[in-house]
């Protein structure tokens, strides 16, 4: 099972996390199935928005710590960390507010334009 599914349609990229026997709880994998996600997100310029789910009866449980090792030696796993840093989520926002004026401003512009409706 894909614990995490991504889909694509008319300029939303929709992730789905997909662990419900575990309440979505992340894994390693999931982590980096995300960075990788929100990082094809930040560098297609056709994604204008990006829906953060999670399949069964709960969003998100947070970090799976039966997947984690917690010895003194191990580095820690957290999501700031496996996105790299958190400027790339923030980042990533700041760019789908933008395209998402952009095309609100584009539909307003046609809208302008448009005859009127004559009855």
């Amino acid at each position: 099972m894909t614990p995490i599914l991504v889909s694509r349609d008319a300029g939303v990229l929709s992730l789905t996390l997909n662990r419900p026997d575990k309440l979505n709880a992340f894994n390693p994998e999931m982590h980096r199935l995300l960075r990788e996600a929100l990082e094809e997100a930040r560098d297609e310029p056709g994604v204008r928005a990006v829906l953060l789910t999670g399949s069964g009866r709960g969003f998100c449980a947070g970090q799976d710590l039966s997947e984690r090792n917690v010895g003194a030696d191990a580095a820690p796993i957290d999501l700031s960390v496996s996105l790299g840093n958190r400027r790339l989520a923030a980042d990533h926002i700041e760019e789908l507010v933008s395209r998402a004026a952009d095309v609100r401003r584009a539909g307003e512009a046609r809208a302008a334009h448009r005859p009127a409706d004559v009855h």
